[in-house]
């Protein structure tokens, strides 16, 4: 029989922990009960890896394109982590997110992940089946809270991650550079009526309106369509390896992906190892939790090396993603039994420099923003300067003889 993980309070409400062989979850709940134990966490064993494709494991709608917004997201997963702490079964809390949700895409995932996980499956394995809801990244956190025991916890790391994205600051970021960027453009757009101003100014304005709607509105239209469809087809799931090979190349944005992945890698091979899982399967895992596909296939690239023995820190070595001085303190660590404290340290300075670089992306995304307006909108004054210049002289011209502009000798 399967071994079952859980956390209960004795009667002097001291927390307990430990492991229990039974046929089901009921089974251990019912045990522990009449033991006189208040059960708060009850965890299933790992469930082995199926043969079998995903969409056939359990029969019924795949809505693939099932989606939620970030802050659905962030709420989702913190009442999961909530129920499941206060040992609630995964099929019973995700039916009851079902019913308190609002959001549609929601609660047809919250529907279709209950009814596999009925059937037996892992949530990470039920989460599979919506790419577009849940990154890869995001399955992979899950699958290691699941492996190590420590899933609420996960689950509430999972959410404060969605809370992040949504902080005001970087939403009003975003809306000044689209704002900016879309000005910049109008602006860019609006160079071609310069040498029309005098012919403006002479016919009226009904005749700006009549350029404007005819040359000016459908080019900024489909400027706009084929952003706003680029974007669309950039967040398909089968577009990702592309994307995060493309953001590793720019130097400030690829840098904040690269440390966040290697942020959630080193923290999930800390807690794993700390569980006591072995280095393989602590490894692999651990790799699937890093936010960038490319930066976790080159972790996983190494999966060979560790099967063969070798240790964690020659491993991070021929990735050639970390620090030196990482690398020579954790083989220090592994030397000295140390192993689980240098990966949390290590977990520690990635994630403070994750969050630096992220911050330097934004804002320098809204430079970028800023001094295109600048640029454009200076080209903008020079031409209108240059057509002013040449109208005067134009003006000028016609209004005197061309013999006051000869020198007196030759009058």
């Amino acid at each position: 029989m399967p071994f079952f993980r859980y956390e209960v309070v004795d009667k002097s409400g001291r927390t307990l922990t430990g492991t229990m062989d039974a046929g089901s979850e009921a089974d251990v709940r019912e045990r522990l009960a009449a033991e006189g134990y208040r059960v708060k966490l009850i965890l299933a064993p790992p469930m082995p890896v199926s043969t079998k494709p995903r969409d056939a494991a359990v029969p019924g709608p795949r809505p693939r394109s099932a989606a939620a917004p970030a802050k659905e997201m962030a709420v989702f997963f913190r009442q999961l982590a909530s129920l499941i702490h206060a040992g609630v079964g995964m099929h019973e809390a995700l039916a009851q997110i079902n019913q308190q949700t609002p959001n549609r895409g929601l609660r047809n995932i919250s529907s279709r992940a209950a009814e596999r996980v009925d059937a037996g499956e892992r949530l990470s394995q039920a989460m599979e089946e919506f790419p577009r809801a849940f990154p890869p990244h995001v399955v992979g956190v899950v699958a290691a809270g699941e492996l190590g025991g420590f899933l609420p916890i996960v689950l509430g790391d999972i959410a404060l991650d969605y809370e992040i994205e949504q902080r005001a600051s970087v939403r009003w970021i975003r809306w000044v550079q689209w704002t900016l960027w879309i000005q910049t453009l109008g602006v860019i757009l609006l160079m071609p009526v310069m040498p029309l101003l005098p012919w403006i100014a002479t016919e009226g304005m009904g005749v700006y309106y009549a350029f404007v709607l005819k040359y000016l509105v459908p080019p900024l239209v489909a400027v706009i369509v084929v952003l706003v469809v680029a974007r669309a087809i950039l967040r398909r799931p089968s577009m990702r390896t592309a994307v995060h090979s493309l953001l590793l190349k720019v130097p400030t944005l690829g840098r904040a992906s690269r440390e966040r992945s290697l942020a959630n890698f080193t923290r999930m091979l800390w807690r794993l190892q700390s569980a006591g899982i072995l280095p393989v399967q602590a490894w692999e895992t651990a790799s699937r939790a890093a936010n960038n596909v490319v930066v976790a296939g080159r972790l996983r690239d190494q999966l060979g090396a560790i099967r063969s023995g070798a240790r964690f820190s020659a491993a991070m070595n021929a990735t050639g993603l970390f620090r030196n001085e990482d690398e020579r303190i954790l083989a220090t660590g592994e030397a000295s039994g140390q192993v689980a404290d240098i990966l949390q340290r290590m977990a520690s300075y990635y994630e403070d420099s994750a969050m630096t670089a992220a911050g330097r992306a934004r804002w320098l995304g809204l430079r970028i923003a800023i001094l295109a307006y600048i640029v454009a909108f200076g080209a903008v004054v020079i031409c209108a300067e240059g057509f002013y210049i040449l109208n005067v002289l134009k003006l000028v011209e016609q209004e005197f003889e061309p013999s006051l502009w000869l020198p007196l000798g030759t009058r």
